[in-house]
């Protein structure tokens, strides 16, 4: 058999994806210390992050959350726990209101 060859579109993509049901409201962070939501800006391969954007639509709610955002959260708190259990003893770092954190971008090595 030959392969197929399937152009995907952002348009395309958005229509795939069920409207929300805008009846039930947005679930409330469910973990400790919830202080609100904040924007964030990170530089990323561009493959990466076109294949999760893809993902995020293609896939159903429940596999990857209700947004690329959601799918976001879901890998970096998964990340950062596993950082806990390596170099903290399974607990969280200090609040960055606890410490004098350097703004900007990392020093280079």
């Amino acid at each position: 058999m030959g392969s197929v060859s399937v152009r995907v579109t952002p348009r395309s993509l958005w229509l795939r994806r069920e409207p929300p049901d805008v009846a039930q409201p947005r679930r409330a962070c469910q973990h400790a210390g919830h202080m609100g939501r904040s924007k964030a800006t990170f530089d990323l391969p561009r493959d990466l992050l076109d294949e999760l954007r893809v993902a995020s639509v293609m896939l159903p709610r429940e596999a990857v959350g209700a947004s690329l955002s959601a799918l976001a959260e879901s890998a970096l708190r998964r990340e950062l726990q596993r950082l806990r259990d390596e170099f903290n003893e399974g607990e969280p770092f200090p609040t960055p209101s606890k410490l004098r954190l350097r703004k900007g971008p990392a020093p280079r090595s």
